[in-house]
């Protein structure tokens, strides 16, 4: 069955993004996915502090790739979606800003801009 799904997923790849990308453990599920081919892996957090849990798990980051959303340049994007999406509920953009800033939020908004 897990193989059977496998071939599925690798069949119609898709992007996922890892938000704690700052725990061993999702530093190793993220070389599953690549090494496998059940989808293409972005993780989220400080490229420094990921290079070092994968050196300390012995994980390897070939095809992964790896993206500190607090220096992104696709910080603002995510921030004015964020803003556009939930203004009617009275967010500013100041606020959005600050939502954004959790790896959780930017992820899931990098995703709907399809990236």
């Amino acid at each position: 069955m897990l193989q059977q799904i496998r071939q599925l997923a690798a069949a119609d790849l898709q992007h996922i993004i890892l938000p704690e990308g700052e725990d061993t453990r999702i530093v190793q599920a993220a070389e599953i996915c690549a090494r496998d081919k059940i989808a293409k892996v972005t993780i989220l957090g400080s490229e420094e502090k990921i290079r070092e849990l994968a050196a300390q798990a012995n994980a390897n980051l070939n095809g992964i790739g790896i993206l500190d959303h607090r220096k992104s340049i696709e910080f603002g994007k995510t921030a004015m979606l964020y803003h556009e999406l939930r203004r009617a509920k009275g967010v500013t953009l100041e606020e959005a800003e600050q939502t954004v800033k959790d790896p959780l939020y930017f992820g899931n908004l990098l995703i709907r801009l399809g990236k």
